[in-house]
């Protein structure tokens, strides 16, 4: 003998039910239902899942949709690989200090703390070579540019004059072709020994 698997239930009037599957995309369809509430989220097998909002959330969220969808990319890997064999053509001494020195340690500064960041994360330093390579797949998504995608992300548009300041003056923005570069000298960079 089986058991009937439970049904969430909602409250009655119009309520909107969103429904996604894990690295799927989002559909919405509009559910008349009677009975109790519902709280979270309801499983409904094969990693797809179901969550009732009211009618005036659900308006919100499909603004909010909306607004990302038509006015961003999302940040993407450029796919740049590094040439074989390693020309060492751009290297963190020839390349990439004075890349983020120019571009990137007025928020992205090991001695700054939280409150003089402007936003940048912690732990994502950039004035030496080791906080660089342990994120150096969120710089290519921010700022490279390759054969997959052109990543306009960083700078943003306003910086600080001096190294944890308020936002103050325009940011000075690198090439497309010194985009390349960073993503090019990134790629190489992460496969070559370090001491560190």
């Amino acid at each position: 003998m089986s058991q009937a698997r439970p049904r969430p239930l909602v409250e009655p009037m119009n309520r909107q039910e969103i429904t996604f599957a894990a690295g799927g995309g989002v559909t919405l369809a509009k559910q008349l239902r009677a009975g109790g509430r519902v709280s979270g989220a309801a499983p409904i097998g094969d990693g797809v899942t179901r969550v009732i909002v009211p009618g005036a959330a659900m308006k919100v969220i499909i603004l909010a949709v909306v607004v990302v969808a038509c006015g961003s990319e999302a940040p993407t890997p450029t796919e740049t690989v590094c040439p074989t064999p390693d020309p060492n053509t751009l290297t963190y001494d020839n390349f990439g200090q004075t890349f983020m020195a120019d571009y990137c340690l007025s928020c992205h500064l090991s001695t700054l703390p939280r409150s003089q960041r402007n936003g940048a994360p912690l732990f994502h330093d950039f004035d030496d070579l080791i906080g660089i390579v342990q994120v150096s797949n969120h710089i290519d998504e921010q700022s490279g540019v390759g054969p997959a995608a052109s990543n306009h992300f960083m700078p943003p548009s306003r910086c600080p004059e001096t190294p944890g300041g308020p936002l103050a003056i325009d940011c000075p923005q690198p090439t497309d072709d010194k985009r390349r570069q960073l993503a090019e000298w990134i790629a190489c960079e992460v496969d070559r020994p370090h001491s560190f």
